[in-house]
């Protein structure tokens, strides 16, 4: 599989479940259990240089998705229950966002992280200044993915509420459901 996010480019390879981002300078590869953190990435094999490896809690599954926000030297990494908050100047683990129900997809936009829970039909925004969180938006049924659009709007797809769900990123709160075709992703 392969999701391009802005500049990042992740790979995910079978059967090792190992995850490459580019971006910038910078490199990382997920295993299962840890982010190892690579200054120089040439060749997929040759000259790697391991400066840090970064412990992430992954109860039950691995890491599953990835998102930077440069502005906050903060690296995002959404698990099978949690969101990992890991400092991209030291690689340090900041903290875990644990979630009552696993995760789907998360997108940073206006300097909060969005994160869809399928399960209870809702969006978790946490703040990208404090790490705490800030509110539940129940959106349409099992919410997956997210996209920041025009207009200062979040698009959910709903993909077993045949819905796309628009908030506001002005005052984070659900601005209308739109009916689509069956099991949409976007």
């Amino acid at each position: 599989m392969i999701c391009v996010n802005m500049s990042i480019l992740l790979f995910i390879v079978s059967p090792l479940l190992i995850i490459i981002i580019f971006f910038q300078s910078n490199n990382y590869i997920f295993s299962q259990e840890e982010i190892l953190y690579h200054k120089t990435l040439n060749n997929l094999g040759n000259n790697l240089n391991l400066l840090s490896k970064i412990p992430i809690d992954t109860t039950g599954n691995s890491p599953n998705f990835i998102d930077i926000a440069h502005d906050k030297d903060k690296i995002y990494v959404l698990n099978y229950d949690s969101l990992s908050i890991i400092s991209e100047v030291n690689h340090a683990k900041i903290k875990d966002i644990k979630f009552k129900n696993t995760p789907a997809h998360m997108v940073i936009a206006n300097d909060n992280i969005f994160v869809s829970i399928p399960s209870d039909n809702n969006v978790s925004i946490i703040s990208g200044d404090t790490d705490e969180k800030i509110k539940d938006i129940e959106v349409g049924e099992y919410p997956t993915f997210l996209i920041s659009g025009l207009n200062n709007t979040l698009y959910v797809s709903n993909s077993e509420g045949n819905t796309l769900s628009l908030i506001s990123l002005e005052n984070n709160t659900k601005i209308k459901d739109i009916g689509v075709g069956e099991g949409p992703g976007i």
